[in-house]
């Protein structure tokens, strides 16, 4: 936890927060790493306190009433009226139920596998272990006892997320093997926008005329691309890397080799002038996303001084005297376009669809053909879905 995020928690000014903290946090990092929204130390519980949390995550099993931050921000209130859909928000008629059926039989079995394995990586078997409990006493609850409460609202680029201001666990906010825990042995899907917003990007493009063929290749060609990544020919690392370090082109970093670069580190210098000047493939994407993203935010409608996304959201063509920069404005756009993506199928169909969690899903069974052509009817956009059938990790081994 970076110590900006401590200073919005218990406040104060000047060093106020600092004096606060000490009894409940150690600092594990003095030095002023990027990271949390800035340059932050970074702090943890102290051993006691963790103690303490979880004696009672284990061993106090009275009901807890859940609350919510008042209107004035001045006290916790109780929780007394639960609507049936789960979404606050006026300009979408999108519903996602506010209570959630969970497995608590695979919940249970999960604690007690963690609680008892022995790993070397104690730190993150406490942290799993803290989640799953977690789950289980906001399960035994009195307002909707034996449910998951979930509340959503929409940000101001569009995106759903879990609403401020309530004292709840929310799906979204969950690891998947978490997730696959508890909605694991349910019939329950989990489906997403393949690629989502390099997809989104390339049909955006290809509206405006650009071709994206670099774009088109990868998306075509994918698993034999990744898979190549891995071979001792190709990279030597796990694909996920490189599909992080192209994430991050759409997001401002460029393809630069040296230190200065933040996948320096995870990739190595011969790895990165590999992929900059000996990579057909990957050379090509660059290209495309750089060239592309320039085409999309120049054609992007400015309302009022501000770039207008698909759902009307702006965002100020200047931020604190300097004009936005692109790496900005594209993802307020994809953002918008994610969610509206998300928005149709739910209400365009009969999509069963029960946790939002971005530009994906859970849900009952659904065909994602027929998810393309509402989209595309709708939208306009040929999108693809990738669907994955939710079951709880076979090994403890895996994510503990």
């Amino acid at each position: 936890m970076g110590s900006v995020e401590l200073k919005k928690r218990f406040g104060g000014s000047g060093g106020y927060y600092k004096k606060v903290i000490q009894p409940y946090f150690d600092c594990v990092d003095k030095t002023y790493k990027k990271g949390n929204g800035g340059y932050t130390k970074k702090w943890t519980l102290k051993k006691w306190l963790v103690d303490e949390i979880q004696t009672y995550l284990l061993k106090d099993n009275q009901p807890i009433t859940i609350s919510v931050i008042s209107d004035d921000e001045r006290e916790l209130v109780e929780l007394n009226e639960i609507s049936v859909n789960g979404v606050d928000c006026d300009n979408t008629n999108l519903y996602l139920p506010s209570s959630l059926d969970v497995n608590t039989n695979l919940l249970d079995e999960y604690i007690e596998k963690v609680e008892y394995h022995h790993t070397y990586r104690n730190e993150n078997k406490q942290k799993v272990l803290f989640q799953l409990l977690s789950i289980k006493k906001h399960l035994n609850n009195t307002q909707c006892p034996n449910q998951l409460l979930q509340f959503y609202q929409q940000s101001c680029n569009g995106r759903f997320n879990q609403k401020s201001g309530m004292g709840i666990i929310h799906p979204i906010q969950l690891p998947k093997e978490i997730r696959d825990i508890i909605f694991g042995g349910m019939d329950l899907k989990y489906f997403d926008i393949s690629n989502s917003h390099l997809s989104i990007m390339y049909h955006l493009g290809k509206e405006l005329g650009y071709s994206g063929l670099g774009i088109k290749t990868y998306l075509d060609n994918k698993v034999e691309i990744r898979n190549g990544w891995e071979e001792e020919s190709g990279y030597s690392i796990k694909s996920d890397v490189i599909k992080k370090y192209i994430i991050s082109w759409i997001y401002g970093n460029s393809n630069n080799v040296g230190d200065f670069n933040s996948f320096d580190r995870v990739l190595g210098y011969d790895r990165m002038l590999k992929i900059k000047y000996n990579d057909d493939v990957l050379g090509g994407l660059y290209k495309d996303i750089k060239e592309i993203k320039n085409v999309i935010v120049d054609n992007t409608e400015i309302n009022n001084g501000c770039y207008m996304n698909v759902w009307g959201k702006g965002l100020p063509t200047f931020l604190n005297g300097k004009k936005t920069p692109k790496k900005r404005i594209l993802p307020h756009i994809l953002f918008g376009w994610e969610s509206k993506i998300m928005e149709t199928i739910n209400v365009k169909m009969d999509s069963g669809m029960k946790v939002l969690i971005y530009d994906g899903y859970i849900g009952t069974e659904n065909d994602t053909d027929k998810m393309n052509r509402v989209v595309v009817d709708n939208l306009g956009l040929d999108i693809k879905f990738d669907i994955e059938n939710i079951t709880p990790p076979l090994f403890i081994n895996s994510f503990v």
